[in-house]
């Protein structure tokens, strides 16, 4: 069989690109084997034993010298081993991956998935779903370059300098987890009704009079799924003026004009950017409000909406994508509904834990939602005292773990924190 240069060069990125497991896994099993060159399929089924054994990105020199000295030896005779050693192992080493191997993978990729929606039934949704996706991910590969690469003396450890960052408006939670700093996804858990969105509302007033205070110009973008744009408007407003709209949210609806005025006069407008969610298309509109408003913090109440399903896979993907933003130099604070908060008692009553874990996070197994999740804030609630609130967190990096009780007060969107 006679192997042209150009066959050796794209098998090679081929291989280099294989050597990444989370690559090998996604496109193995949509590989055409029958076309690459047969070597290739062996040195591939080699890479799955090396997988296999050490779970782990291959590191290219211990593997060449693995490989040419004694690895799976069986499986190769000496002319194989001369021939990667002298051809292929070279290319993989000084060149780059094309984006148009990429390219190549990931259309194969949404190919087979498109066949098996169309043996399965066809289903015009699922397959504009995934051409959606790929168009997506060619965009990711186009824009692709080194700017995502770091190198220790390059990285700037006083971003860590949590002086610098967004305080919380609970003292405990300051003291526990640290000021919330850009590249943080902090996610709120909680059972229907227990205060997710108070809490949110809490957190908004207060950034918001630190932004006032330093004359930042960066807003709050407040993404929500659970109020209508007149409550959520209501229920900062009273949070704001509590001091005096001691009537809370239905004062504050009542003295709308004047309070509006108020508003208006004293503060920068800009500050806050509210936007409504209601499903996963929505996810577009956050990005680019993004781009357009560059806020200092988004608030989503609740994450939960921009997935597709319930599946633990799908929220999985969506709650990575969060980090994602995250990542790229804001901090994200989401909310998402707890599961098996309750208990029964002896004599058959139905009750509410007080205090939640990770584990009470509908959709956490496998590392799904808290994975992905800097830190997780947990809220319990107490049935024989319903104006109690239990907050806790997990410890996360450079946190530690808080407890806290707390008393809100719902017609401020309030929590206020107990000794």
């Amino acid at each position: 069989m006679t192997i042209k240069q150009e066959d050796i060069t794209l098998e090679a990125s081929l291989l280099k690109s294989m050597s990444i497991k989370k690559n090998f896994d996604k496109f193995y099993n949509v590989l055409n084997h029958k076309r690459l060159i047969p070597v290739t399929n062996v040195m591939l089924n080699d890479y799955k034993k090396y997988y296999e054994k050490y779970n782990e990105d291959i590191n290219w020199e211990l593997f060449h010298n693995e490989f040419t000295q004694n690895w799976h030896s069986k499986d190769f005779d000496e002319q194989d081993i001369i021939y990667y050693r002298d051809t292929v192992f070279p290319l993989i080493s000084n060149s780059e991956i094309g984006n148009s191997l990429y390219t190549s993978l990931l259309e194969r990729e949404a190919i087979v998935k498109i066949n098996e929606i169309v043996e399965n039934g066809f289903c015009h949704n699922k397959i504009e779903e995934v051409v959606t996706s790929l168009k997506d991910q060619l965009q990711i590969y186009q824009k692709s370059s080194d700017e995502d690469v770091f190198k220790l003396s390059n990285v700037d450890l006083s971003k860590l300098d949590t002086s610098n960052g967004l305080t919380w408006f609970l003292p405990a939670l300051q003291a526990g987890i640290n000021s919330l700093m850009p590249g943080q996804f902090i996610l709120v858990s909680a059972d229907s009704g227990a205060g997710k969105s108070a809490f949110c509302v809490s957190q908004a007033v207060h950034v918001f009079k630190q932004l006032h205070a330093r004359g930042d110009t960066r807003p709050i973008l407040y993404c929500t799924s659970e109020d209508t744009k007149e409550d959520l408007a209501g229920r900062f407003l009273s949070n704001l003026y509590k001091e005096k709209c001691i009537g809370g949210f239905e004062e504050i609806v009542e003295r709308f004009e004047k309070v509006n005025g108020h508003f208006a006069e004293n503060y920068l407008e800009e500050l806050f950017i509210g936007m409504s969610i209601r499903g996963p298309r929505d996810m577009y509109k956050i990005k680019d409000k993004i781009e357009r408003y560059n806020p200092c913090i988004i608030i989503i109440d609740m994450l939960d909406v921009l997935s597709d399903s319930l599946d633990i896979q799908c929220l999985t993907k969506i709650y990575n994508e969060i980090r994602s933003i995250a990542n790229d130099g804001v901090p994200i604070i989401g909310t998402t509904q707890a599961g098996n908060t309750s208990y029964r008692t002896e004599d058959g009553q139905i009750k509410h834990r007080k205090w939640l874990t990770e584990k009470d996070t509908a959709g956490s197994k496998g590392g799904g939602k808290q994975g992905a999740a800097y830190c997780m804030i947990m809220i319990g609630q107490d049935d024989d005292t319903p104006g109690l609130r239990y907050v806790t967190t997990t410890k996360k990096k450079r946190g530690k773990h808080v407890s806290v009780t707390c008393k809100l007060e719902e017609k401020y969107s309030l929590y206020k924190e107990l000794l």
